[in-house]
């Protein structure tokens, strides 16, 4: 059985599609989606259909509509919203975890998209919003990596927007990793140019062919398409993406562990909150970065079915000065033992200028 609420044009349209899965439908009459809710809610039904253009009520009263039914446990509901593609209304509630979104104004279409929803296939992914914000696609495949496999434990670390730390916690990573014992190395996958500047203005640098050792860690890079493999001779390879875009999601999701970098600035959380319908479903661990504890706690609340893989690291002015306090983070992601505590150093990052 389908609930449904909205226009007679939208039931007409769902009719068809569910006549041809053998599916029963059941309409709530009215406009109002709030008083609404408590039908919506009935048990009995397999899935739920709401039609945006036959609600009465504002934004903000449909959004806490829709978190309603999904905090009651509904199992899949589906929105009609022809003609809200690319409006925010339409991201925020993918931000909550809806998937479905029937947009084709043509019935044909429409109709083959309910099906496939019904279904519950593979959901296309949402337009660029009007803005003009570009949309993360998905990652074509993820592969596993093969049996008996000597290139070490492979960890992507990416962000949603510029300048969001992913250097500073892939150092910080490897860092955590070389205290438990374990040997690891950077690899630059970006164009920010950190480790040339490092080799090119920092005297007493250990520097080879596209690879330097700096303060007791071997960074990679320059040709980045040779660096698309782990590096042999490490444990571990932490590849800094910096972006996350559509040119390199497919190599992103290829690694072992990704760790996706984001601030909790409204602007930021908005590029979030359009791309969560891609990234709810993998493997993702979200660092949050340069927060503080009332904000944490309204992310805890606002991501909750995300919450075990929500981590708000310590904030380090100087990303090669490992923060003890961040062994409780890493240790959940990568490592099951808690390494012992490091005792905490000053800010003591010396660099020798070449004159």
């Amino acid at each position: 059985m389908i609930g449904y609420f909205g226009t007679q044009q939208g039931r007409a349209i769902l009719d068809e599609a569910a006549a041809g899965l053998g599916y029963e439908v059941e309409s709530i009459e009215g406009h109002n989606f709030s008083t609404a809710l408590g039908s919506l809610m009935n048990p009995d039904y397999d899935s739920l259909v709401v039609d945006l253009n036959g609600l009465d009520n504002m934004p903000e009263d449909i959004l806490g509509g829709f978190e309603k039914l999904m905090a009651a446990g509904q199992k899949e509901i589906i929105v009609l919203a022809v003609g809200f593609d690319g409006t925010d209304l339409l991201y925020k509630l993918a931000g909550i975890g809806i998937k479905y979104f029937i947009l084709s104004p043509q019935l044909g279409k429409a109709k083959q998209e309910l099906e496939s929803a019904l279904l519950g296939l593979e959901p296309a992914p949402l337009p660029a919003m009007q803005d003009g914000t570009k949309l993360l696609s998905p990652p074509r495949k993820l592969t596993l990596p093969p049996e008996g496999d000597t290139g070490g434990v492979t960890v992507a670390v990416a962000g949603l927007v510029p300048r969001c730390g992913t250097t500073t916690q892939s150092i910080q990573l490897i860092r955590y990793l070389q205290i438990a014992g374990h040997s690891a190395s950077y690899v630059e996958r970006n164009d920010h140019g950190h480790v040339r500047a490092i080799a090119e203005q920092v005297e007493g640098v250990s520097a080879q062919e596209e690879k330097i050792c700096f303060n007791g860690i071997d960074l990679y890079y320059g040709n980045l398409s040779a660096l698309s493999r782990p590096v042999q001779g490490y444990q571990y390879t932490v590849y800094d993406f910096g972006v996350l875009t559509n040119r390199n999601i497919d190599t992103v999701f290829d690694k072992d562990y990704v760790l996706v970098c984001c601030t909790a600035a409204p602007w930021d959380l908005q590029v979030l909150i359009r791309n969560l319908p891609v990234l709810d479903g993998l493997p993702v661990s979200y660092f949050f970065s340069f927060t503080d504890s009332d904000t944490r706690q309204t992310l805890t609340e606002g991501m909750k079915p995300k919450a075990d893989r929500l981590f708000f690291p310590d904030f380090t002015p100087d990303m090669f000065v490992y923060s003890g306090k961040n062994n409780g983070i890493f240790s959940r992601i990568i490592q099951p033992d808690v390494v012992p505590p490091v005792k905490k150093k000053r800010g003591f990052f010396r660099r020798f200028w070449r004159k």
